[in-house]
């Protein structure tokens, strides 16, 4: 009967891994599309979605962060004059992340965003 319980059990935990694997789902944030903006600046997502960013203009960083705002934990991508970046985020422990810009002004006018 435990062996059967233990079987049961992985069974039950495979299959909810692999739901949660099936339903992520995939958010483009823009970096840069209409000046110093992101679009979208808010993106509600669950744990196992990604987030693939693309930066559509040049110069701009985006910078993401837990919302309890410590440098060791910033993660900083830039794309380079002359290039166009990609990189993807995956969402994965239930937190609100901000991200934002620190090319000049950029933040400080509104260029910066929350995935909740």
């Amino acid at each position: 009967m435990a062996k059967l319980s233990v079987k049961f059990l992985a069974l039950f935990l495979v299959t909810l891994a692999l739901a949660t694997i099936i339903s992520a789902r995939t958010h483009n944030i823009k970096v840069g599309p209409n000046g110093n903006s992101f679009s979208p600046a808010k993106v509600t997502v669950k744990v196992g979605d990604k987030l693939p960013t693309v930066f559509t203009a040049l110069f701009y960083q985006m910078n993401l962060t837990p919302t309890k705002l410590r440098n060791s934990e910033i993660i900083k991508q830039t794309a380079v004059a002359g290039t166009k970046g990609t990189f993807v985020i995956t969402k994965n422990t239930p937190s609100v992340l901000g991200f934002f810009c620190d090319v000049g002004a950029h933040c400080d006018g509104g260029m910066k965003g929350v995935i909740e």
